[in-house]
């Protein structure tokens, strides 16, 4: 077997589980793969997710609600 280095930041491995997933939409599927690409210091809120999006607030709301309600998002709110 061939053994591939990849030298480049901007690459990451994702399992299929959400892909493969029937229950979630293709835009709460795309978004969830986003996030999952995104660094951990990132900012991980609605106003962070509405800085790199073409989607409304209320979009983007409801495919996090649709993502809590398929178990893939918890949501923690801090003070």
């Amino acid at each position: 077997m061939s053994v591939f280095r990849i030298k480049n930041t901007n690459y990451r491995v994702v399992s299929n589980y959400h892909l493969r997933d029937i229950r979630p939409s293709y835009k709460a599927e795309g978004l969830l793969s986003f996030i999952l690409s995104l660094p951990d210091d990132w900012d991980y809120s609605i106003d962070g997710v509405l800085a790199v999006s073409k989607e409304s607030i209320k979009a983007i709301r409801n495919i996090l609600e649709e993502l809590k309600a398929n178990s893939y998002l918890v949501i923690l709110k801090s003070r």
